[in-house]
């Protein structure tokens, strides 16, 4: 819950839910029904964790058998009741083992939803690293040939738990691994939806040392929308190969390359807007629409919100006249339908603070209309006030629109136009228009030790492991034929 709280935030995750299953008469406690269950627009993830220790033995089959059926096939198990409870009585879901106290979220529309079945199990990294000699960082391997869990004996691999649904199985390394650098719901849930349709496509049956080298391909890859994807490099009519195998030394090259370390530098203005929505769920007002704003907010990804946040931060330590204001529209970078209006206005606008507070919600709200007007495309327009950048007691206003097309009626158009002349909004000077052209990796200076990209980098290693696997093949070969007279002939 750390962690999902940390990615997620605290609005949309749910820890240790019961269902009443097992109780008679209205007595006894319930069944738990997750370890933890995160609820975002469609999206649903049901965690089950489990810690188990990794108990040795003369037969290194013995004891991974143990260890699998205790840690990966129990939360398997967990995992599909939970989700067939979930959509078959969402109503007999409550927050206490007594069942007093129902859990009264919103879930999803059947028709809608989207399930992802996560099972962190803990307990093997350090047996892990032992049965490969250390040469490896500890995360279960993945073998996407196995199917099932009677096909699951060789120690610390991982394939298809169950034929019928996917579970993502993630230990205590690669937990860590992805939390850290998918730490927004978007991003997360994005890379899970890749990563399960990469794995159970079948071509190219996929076998990785590890959660963490799949990750470095994904995060330095890009498909054709522009989105991180499981890219893998073909030549142009070279058939896609049958297996593809992924080493060790992906991620470990990833994670210290210069552009990766200048990311995380950079991303970390964003996370004022983590704080931003967790100030607003804890001060601000509840309802429909309180949420829907803040789920919008909380949609975008970490790159987008670090795009947000720069241009919040700037609007925020503008120098203005007493009296006055500055407003900025800024296009998300994560959703080209959704638009941003940060509206900065001086306290000496009004005389009592009371009149301020009014003033700028009407000014907000009259600026989110007149910019539906200016961004027609829009579908959604979100509206953040506040004061100066160190003004003492500071107050905030957030306002969210749905103006899609359908909403959009004639009777709103004219009421913008309206709102637009008599605040005088988009008066040059008071108001920016901004897009902006940051980088999710930014450049580095060059220099002679500097590495390359992170996926150029990654195919460096790559290359030089199969020149060094063809030589020692070769080194094989020709001590093998010195061995035999008809070869050597």
């Amino acid at each position: 819950m750390r962690l999902a709280r940390k990615s997620f935030l605290s609005l949309w995750s749910f820890p240790n839910l019961y269902r009443d299953s097992g109780r008679s008469g209205g007595k006894g406690d319930g069944q738990e029904l997750a370890d933890a269950l995160v609820i975002f627009n469609e999206h649903v993830l049901i965690f089950s964790d489990k810690h188990s220790a990794y108990s040795s033995h003369k037969d290194e089959r013995i004891a991974w058998s143990r260890w699998y059926r205790s840690a990966v096939k129990e939360s398997a198990t967990q995992l599909v009741g939970a989700l067939k409870w979930i959509t078959r009585y969402p109503d007999r879901i409550f927050l206490d083992k007594s069942c007093t106290e129902r859990f009264t979220f919103p879930l999803p529309s059947a028709d809608v939803a989207k399930f992802h079945l996560i099972a962190v199990t803990r307990g093997s990294l350090e047996a892990c690293k032992a049965y490969f000699n250390n040469e490896s960082l500890g995360s279960l391997q993945i073998d996407m040939s196995l199917r099932g869990h009677d096909q699951h004996v060789e120690p610390f691999r991982i394939g298809h738990v169950l034929e019928e649904q996917f579970i993502h199985v993630l230990d205590e390394l690669t937990l860590d691994v992805l939390m850290d650098e998918l730490d927004t719901v978007t991003d997360f849930v994005r890379y899970l939806e890749k990563k399960e349709s990469f794995l159970s496509s079948g071509s190219p049956l996929v076998v990785a040392s590890g959660e963490e080298q799949l990750a470095a391909i994904y995060l330095t890859k890009m498909n054709a929308d522009g989105q991180h994807d499981f890219v893998l490099p073909q030549e142009v009519g070279e058939k896609p190969p049958s297996v593809f195998y992924l080493a060790e030394g992906f991620w470990e090259s990833y994670v210290v390359n210069p552009q990766r370390v200048a990311k995380k530098e950079a991303d970390k203005i964003s996370y004022n807007w983590d704080g931003l929505i967790e100030h607003f769920v804890t001060h601000g007002e509840s309802g429909p629409d309180a949420e829907m704003a803040l789920r919008l907010l909380a949609s975008e990804s970490r790159f987008s919100r670090r795009h947000l946040s720069e241009q919040l931060l700037s609007c925020m330590s503008m120098e203005m006249a007493p009296g006055s204001r500055y407003a900025r529209i800024v296009g998300s970078a994560e959703d080209l339908h959704r638009v941003y209006v940060f509206l900065i206005l001086d306290r000496e606008v009004a005389s009592t603070y009371e009149e301020y507070r009014e003033l700028r919600r009407g000014l907000l709200y009259a600026f989110c209309c007149a910019t539906r007007l200016r961004s027609p495309d829009a579908h959604y327009v979100i509206g953040f006030a506040t004061e100066r950048l160190g003004t003492r007691g500071a107050t905030e206003d957030l306002w969210a629109m749905d103006v899609r097309p359908q909403f959009w009626t004639e009777e709103r158009v004219q009421e913008a136009q309206r709102l637009r002349e008599a605040f005088d909004i988009f008066n040059e000077g008071r108001t920016r228009m901004f897009t902006g052209n940051s980088q999710e990796f930014p450049d580095v200076p060059s220099s002679s030790t500097m590495r390359t990209s992170p996926a150029k980098r990654m195919q460096d290693r790559e290359r030089e492991r199969n020149l060094e696997r063809l030589r020692k093949n070769k080194a094989k070969r020709e001590a093998k034929s010195k061995d035999d007279p008809n070869k050597r002939q």
